[in-house]
């Protein structure tokens, strides 16, 4: 386990960065010196490694029973046809993202075939997998002063979205924000230890100088003034919200009717599933939330980038893969699915919006000035 300072990390990631992180079609931060291969051009490509049979024609017709192909698109290869299909889906139920991170969708005869490396000579293939890759190129969202503002006006209000912004995050293409980011620190950072008294225990157990081991869980909780950033108290139940929305502070019927909105999402069982298929840990979280531009999740998050490098074989850029039965039904099952994350993830970007300011380069730009 390393133990460094800000300094020592800044090195870390200038001596990584210099010595040439890897290529990508996806656009990503100055900051992210991530060496994994990339083997898909998220978010432009939506099918790999498939066969124009009929078991990719199934997956045709359960996009034209849903009305994203239609009779006009004859003439086109079954493929580049599911390719086109899939596309009409993002755009008609995501549009344009501002907050969350772009998905890029690829479909594939095999497990390996998601990430390029080989394709199915099985001309009747059983299942099919889909997987959802990102490419770390959304930037944070700073929600703190929103949040306390809330919590002032209605004590667990700013707690209940904060909560419901982790909830959706995770139950899609995965969330950072202050207490998921802690979470990660206590493997990368303080060898597993959850607070600043176990953090000591392992210091001394490796004969380590507190002074020269860089922030622990103590100093990393001491910068949120509130608690409940990192550990929730007492969120608002659905009746105390729906009492919110008669409020008359400017904004917070809205930010309230959208919350309630991804909570009846949620409350339906939506969401995507998880990456687990490949026995591999997903390297990036669709959303990030930040309490404020100085917050510490940033140094973690870079150092995290350089732990990941170390282990790259344990890391895949996919955040979620399911295996499809190749039938009509079976497509049109996870379609249905798919379409509500969507549908969940698009309503999160929507509610971020109405909370904070999006950092951007050297600029912060207001969330009203945008909406």
């Amino acid at each position: 386990m390393r133990h460094r300072n800000l300094r020592a990390h800044r090195e870390v990631q200038t001596e990584h960065t210099r010595s040439g992180a890897a290529s990508s079609a996806a656009v990503r931060r100055p900051r992210d010196p991530l060496r994994i291969p990339r083997r898909i051009d998220a978010p432009a490509r939506f099918v790999a490694n498939t066969l124009n049979g009929a078991a990719l024609a199934s997956f045709a017709l359960a996009l034209y029973d849903a009305g994203f192909v239609s009779e006009t698109d004859q003439g086109i290869e079954i493929d580049k046809l599911v390719k086109t299909g899939l596309e009409r889906v993002h755009r008609d139920i995501l549009g344009e993202l501002d907050h969350v991170d772009e998905i890029g969708l690829v479909v594939s005869t095999t497990l390996e075939g998601l990430e390029c490396y080989t394709s199915n000579d099985d001309d009747d293939p059983k299942q099919y997998w889909i997987g959802i890759d990102l490419g770390n190129g959304n930037a944070p969202v700073s929600v703190g002063e929103k949040l306390k503002q809330l919590e002032a006006l209605m004590p667990g209000l700013g707690q209940t979205v904060l909560d419901t912004l982790e909830t959706a995050g995770a139950k899609t293409t995965g969330c950072w924000s202050p207490r998921f980011v802690r979470e990660t620190a206590s493997y990368t950072h303080w060898s597993g230890a959850n607070t600043q008294e176990e953090w000591l225990e392992e210091l001394e157990m490796y004969g380590s100088d507190p002074e020269e081991a860089g922030f622990g869980p103590g100093e990393y909780d001491s910068y949120y003034e509130e608690s409940w950033v990192i550990d929730r108290a007492q969120p608002l139940d659905p009746f105390a919200l729906l009492q919110c929305l008669e409020e008359e502070e400017a904004g917070v019927a809205d930010i309230v009717e959208k919350v309630l909105e991804v909570q009846c999402l949620l409350n339906e069982k939506t969401q995507f599933t998880s990456a687990e298929l490949t026995d591999r840990e997903t390297v990036y979280r669709g959303v990030w939330i930040r309490w404020d531009d100085d917050d510490p999740t940033q140094q973690v998050l870079d150092d995290y980038i350089n732990f990941a490098n170390q282990g790259a074989d344990c890391y895949t850029t996919l955040c979620s893969v399911w295996e499809v039965e190749a039938t009509q039904e079976g497509f049109a099952q996870w379609l249905t699915g798919y379409m509500q994350g969507l549908k969940l993830y698009k309503t999160l970007d929507q509610l971020l919006g109405l909370l904070s300011c999006v950092t951007t380069g050297d600029q912060d730009v207001s969330s009203n000035e945008s909406e």
